[in-house]
C-alpha cells in the first residue's frame, strides 16, 4: 500500500493545480501564539501537510516557470533564487557613477509598499 502513496500524491497536487481550485479543508490552519521575550508574542500558523507540500510544489513551478518563459525584468532581484539585494545594490550605484561620469544628475525613489497596505 505505501508503493501507491508518492502515486497518490502526485494524482492529488496535479488535480488541485488542473481545477485551479484548493479546497477549503486544505485552506484551515491552527493559530498558535509563539511567545517571545516580554510581553510580546507573535501568531504562528500550522498549515496542514498536504497544504504545505502543494504550496512548496507551486512556489517551485511559479519560480521554474518564471525563469524558463522569461516572464520577469531581469531587473527584479526580489525572490528569486541566485539573486540578492546587494546585487540590485550594486547596479544601482553602477547607473549612478555612469550618471554622475556624465556630468547628469542622478536621482532615485525608495518606496516601502509593504507599508501601504
Amino acid at each position: 500500500m505505501l508503493s501507491y502513496l508518492p502515486q497518490f500524491k502526485q494524482r492529488f497536487i496535479n488535480l488541485i493545480f488542473q481545477q485551479t481550485k484548493f479546497q477549503i479543508s486544505l485552506k484551515i490552519t491552527r493559530v498558535v501564539p509563539l511567545f517571545k521575550k516580554g510581553a510580546k508574542t507573535n501568531p504562528v500558523s500550522i498549515l496542514s501537510i498536504v497544504s504545505k507540500i502543494t504550496e512548496k510544489i507551486m512556489s517551485k513551478q511559479i519560480h521554474v516557470g518564471s525563469e524558463t518563459l522569461d516572464v520577469l525584468s531581469t531587473n527584479q532581484y526580489g525572490f528569486r533564487p541566485g539573486r540578492s539585494t546587494a546585487q540590485a545594490i550594486s547596479v544601482l550605484l553602477e547607473v549612478i557613477h555612469k550618471k554622475l561620469d556624465q556630468g547628469d544628475i542622478a536621482q532615485c525613489i525608495f518606496l516601502d509598499l509593504l507599508q501601504g497596505i
